[in-house]
Parts: C-alpha cells; sequence; structure tokens
C-alpha cells in the first residue's frame, strides 16, 4: 500500500502495558492518549483561495483573500480553525505571526491580522 492510500493517527504515548490472549499470553501494547486527534485537510489555490475540510466535524471552509495572493490566507485559516477549537494555542501563535522572507530566505517582516479582525477576545 503506498503511502497517500494509508490513513495515520496522532497521538501522545502516555504509556505501556500488557493486554492478555485468550490463551492466557501476555502481550505487551503502547497506550497512547488520542482525545485531541482531529482530522484537516488544507489546500491552496490560485487567486488567493484557500480551502479546508474537517470531516469528523462535518465542516468544510473557503477563503478568498481579496488582493489574489496567498500570503495572508494562512493567517487566516489558522484563526477559523482555532475558533472552531481544532488548532491548539502554540500552533496558532506560530500561524497567527508567520514571517516574511526575501529571495535569500533573509527574515525581512511579518505577517499581522489587524486587533479589529481578531475581535476583542484577541
Amino acid at each position: 500500500m503506498s503511502l497517500s492510500n494509508r490513513l495515520g493517527l496522532l497521538g501522545r504515548k502516555v504509556g505501556m502495558m500488557r493486554i492478555f490472549t485468550d490463551d492466557g499470553d501476555a502481550v505487551p501494547v503502547t497506550v497512547l492518549d488520542v482525545s485531541n486527534n482531529r482530522v484537516a485537510q488544507i489546500k491552496t489555490g490560485a487567486e488567493g483561495v484557500y480551502c479546508g475540510i474537517l470531516p469528523t466535524l462535518g465542516v468544510g471552509i473557503a477563503l478568498k483573500i481579496w488582493d489574489g495572493a496567498t500570503r495572508a490566507s494562512e493567517v487566516a485559516m489558522a484563526t477559523v480553525l482555532r475558533h472552531l477549537g481544532v488548532l491548539d494555542a502554540r500552533r496558532y501563535a506560530d500561524a497567527l505571526n508567520p514571517p516574511v522572507r526575501n529571495a535569500v530566505g533573509a527574515r525581512i517582516g511579518d505577517i499581522r491580522p489587524a486587533a479589529s479582525w481578531l475581535g476583542a477576545a484577541a
């Protein structure tokens, strides 16, 4: 099976334990916490369109950035995902102010959403 056809699960290892078979044999197993697992697919398109699906919530998202650039779409999508409760605080903070780099990779600025766009709770 190719990697693109496989499903994955994200989790955090919390320990080890044994499960006993019907024959009484002990099988060691890893215990995972997958309580915050969410499935999402995010795709950028032409003309500043950014789409996402959250099948576990039955939600689809489509954003259109007016100037046609994708530079603000990541910030906008991160804010929508945070509002829906599927993006944790650390990843949200990382996505909220992405760096702007020049042709040689030097950081020349940051993208920041307007405070009025984030709302009073931001």
